[in-house]
């Protein structure tokens, strides 16, 4: 075989090596190839790994641990701080943390960083799972800008708007007790929260925000009001006391309720960005309708003290308490319940209501210990939220049921504002103001009959002044007369109607009486309490000369008193006299119609040089007047009841027109 060994050509011929190329890597060099992608892929997935850093500025670093405190996103654990470092204007330190890459799209400009950790206080403890773990920093995503520089919150953030529930901003002077996550209570139940609190625009208020939660929301309408149920609300006075509170949480931490007023107007559901009122308690919430009043003076008022009352009731309170820009007077802002809102017109009227003591009464008692109030008279107008403030009670308007007239007189006496009037010695009525004329010369007294008494009051019915005691008398005799124990104090007015007179037409509103000094006074022209004349046979002397006649003067006949005088009057021609007498029972059968009667005052004398005659009915008619009477011995008929004679001057004129 041609290339085995022993053939004889090759033998001895050495061999050539074969040079063969082989392909691929070496073996030696697989482990550092392997170690550098290996090394290689661990330094992307470091890269790909690695947070991306960004720096959260605090106020302060209490509280924040480098490599402890957790950044923390809905219980989850996002990061942890990386370190802490103090800023160049020492007033601030910066927190830096490496984010996830898988967060970098939240890393937004209002995206919101704070710090969580425990509060201890007497409403309870927050954030009390801080206490094991340690502070951590709060994460609230946001949209905006990209951004890897924050300002944390110095408190958590209100709820998001997105957030399910009622976002609603509530409006107040001052803060008061409240503080984030308050509570916020609906008849007592839990309903929502407090979020936070700032400053208004003009910094004169306090805007707080508050979220009430979804399945409540619908509680909160238009017109619902919140008020301040922080600690204790005491109110009471003489007939006791009253102690308010929403719950134990809201004693010490403070906390807010509401309420919808019940009306009968539709109201509507509460809209998030709704602003409403806060109240300071639940009584100015309830009364919610606010007026001004203008006063004099502010002496025994106070700021949400001072009542505001209606038939006894309180409607309102005022709130707060200022001078008038011109330095005139006094400034008040009051709140009154809702449903006073139609009595607010132009024609209300308020008056302020203080103690009285006086001889007769004692008014007002309830305001030496609980101060003054303001009391309210309705009346029909326009709408009205501003008023002036009486110092005492304006006239009852003459819509009020009952007579409301006018009486003049020379002087007032010691009338005042809420005098009686009198009928028989009932109290009827009362004084309700006065005033002078235009002129000066005459007093004008508004004064005002009860309903039930109107129909009393006649166009001709006679007025006078009761007030202390009417004592009249001559040497006949004396006479006491008052009306009431009270009138003899405090001043009063009495009337009646006179009993001979036809005039019976009723008084009508703005009618005006003369108001006579007394009694005597009032009847010295007709004759009152007609029906109180003592019984027998009345009869009218026509005289033009009083003289010295009076109430009271004696009637004769043969000089034995058969009668009296009980007044007088001017007759219609207001030339002559009518003076009114009675004749007793047992002596009106010596009236007949040619009767003669005559003027018995005094005596007469008569006589010469040798001597004189002295002639008097009686001793009675000489010092107090008289009138005596005679009949011829051919009598006419018997005289008739009110039956009118002619009164000559004497007997001896009486006797000649007989013959």
């Amino acid at each position: 075989m041609a290339n085995q060994p022993g053939n004889g050509t090759d033998a001895g011929k050495p061999q050539q090596p074969v040079l063969k190329k082989k392909r691929g890597i070496p073996f030696i060099w697989i482990l550092p190839i392997l170690a550098a992608l290996i090394g290689g892929g661990l330094v992307i997935k470091s890269m790909l790994e690695a947070g991306i850093p960004i720096e959260i500025i605090f106020d302060t670093a209490d509280g924040i641990e480098a490599g402890k405190t957790k950044l923390m996103y809905r219980g989850l654990e996002v990061a942890r701080v990386k370190t802490v470092e103090l800023n160049p204007d020492l007033q601030s330190v910066t927190v830096h943390i490496d984010i996830p890459r898988h967060a970098e799209k939240h890393l937004k400009s209002k995206a919101q960083f704070w710090l969580v950790k425990p509060e201890i206080s007497l409403a309870g403890v927050t954030g009390l799972g801080t206490l094991l773990s340690g502070n951590y920093i709060a994460v609230k995503p946001g949209d905006g800008k990209k951004t890897r520089k924050f300002k944390a919150l110095t408190s958590p953030p209100p709820h998001d708007v997105e957030t399910p529930g009622l976002h609603l901003t509530l409006t107040a002077e001052k803060l008061g007790s409240l503080r984030e996550d308050a509570p916020i209570y609906y008849r007592q139940i839990l309903v929502g929260r407090v979020q936070g609190h700032s400053l208004a625009e003009d910094s004169n208020s306090v805007n707080i925000n508050i979220f009430v939660k979804e399945e409540y929301e619908y509680l909160v309408r238009k017109t619902s009001r919140f008020w301040n149920a922080s600690g204790i609300s005491i109110s009471g006075g003489l007939a006791g006391l009253s102690v308010e509170t929403e719950s134990l949480s809201s004693i010490l931490s403070g906390g807010l309720a509401f309420f919808t007023p019940d009306n009968d107007e539709p109201t509507f559901p509460s809209e998030d960005g709704d602003i409403f009122p806060l109240y300071s308690n639940f009584k100015l919430a309830e009364a919610g309708i606010e007026i001004t009043l203008h006063l004099q003076d502010g002496e025994g008022l106070k700021e949400h003290g001072t009542r505001i009352m209606f038939e006894g009731i309180q409607i309102g309170t005022i709130e707060k308490i200022g001078v008038e820009k011109d330095l005139s007077g006094v400034i008040a802002r009051a709140s009154l319940d809702p449903r006073t809102t139609p009595l607010l017109t132009t024609a209300t009227r308020f008056w302020r209501v203080s103690p009285n003591i006086s001889l007769t009464e004692i008014s007002g008692l309830s305001t030496l210990l609980s101060g003054e109030y303001i009391a309210m008279q309705p009346g029909e107008g326009e709408p009205r939220t501003d008023f002036t403030v009486l110092d005492e009670p304006p006239v009852l308007p003459d819509s009020v049921p009952g007579l409301h007239f006018k009486l003049s007189a020379d002087d007032l006496g010691s009338l005042s504002r809420g005098t009686k009037i009198y009928y028989k010695r009932i109290p009827v009525g009362n004084v309700q103001a006065y005033h002078l004329d235009k002129s000066g010369r005459q007093v004008i007294i508004d004064a005002y009959i009860e309903e039930k008494y109107a129909h009393l009051v006649h166009r001709n019915t006679r007025f006078w002044n009761t007030s202390g005691i009417d004592l009249t008398g001559s040497v006949a005799g004396f006479r006491l007369r008052t009306e009431a124990v009270t009138s003899i104090i405090s001043g009063g007015i009495a009337f009646a109607t006179p009993g001979n007179s036809p005039a019976r037409a009723a008084a009508k509103n703005s009618s005006t009486f003369k108001l006579y000094p007394t009694y005597d006074a009032a009847s010295e022209n007709d004759t009152l309490f007609g029906d109180k004349r003592e019984p027998g046979l009345h009869l009218n002397i026509r005289t033009t000369d009083l003289g010295s006649l009076s109430a009271g003067s004696p009637v004769l006949y043969k000089r034995i008193t058969v009668g009296q005088v009980h007044g007088y009057r001017l007759d219609a021609d207001n030339e002559t006299i009518l003076v009114q007498l009675t004749i007793r029972p047992q002596y009106k059968h010596l009236v007949h119609t040619n009767s003669r009667f005559w003027n018995a005052s005094g005596f007469e004398i008569s006589g010469g040089l040798s001597s004189f005659h002295l002639k008097s009915e009686s001793v009675k008619s000489i010092l107090a007047g008289g009138i005596a009477f005679d009949t011829p011995d051919k009598p006419d008929a018997t005289a008739k009841e009110n039956a009118v004679f002619p009164l000559y001057n004497d007997a001896r004129s009486a006797k000649e027109d007989s013959i």
